[in-house]
């Protein structure tokens, strides 16, 4: 993951903890790569007391050396509900 969305990350959430879990990356040319990752946030501000689920997909592009994030999409995802299982 490009280090300058690490920062931009710990700056706007800097009292949470998130934890990203790569799901996919494929590079599509020497200098560019799309990553799929899943999100859980936790100690947000916004929902202290609340899990926030998320995917994202990012198009990253290697400027000068650097991986830069060229375009992104962040989808959050619904609560999980509990599931009762009843047993036979």
């Amino acid at each position: 993951m490009p280090a300058s969305y690490s920062q931009t990350r710990c700056e706007v959430h800097r009292n949470s903890v998130h934890r990203p879990l790569l799901e996919e990356l494929e590079f599509v040319g020497e200098d560019a790569a799309v990553l799929r990752y899943c999100e859980v946030l936790t100690g947000d501000e916004r929902a202290p007391d609340k899990v926030v689920r998320s995917r994202k997909v990012l198009v990253v592009t290697r400027c000068s050396g650097d991986w830069k994030i060229a375009w992104g999409q962040n989808t959050r995802l619904p609560a999980r509900r509990q599931r009762h299982y009843v047993r036979p």
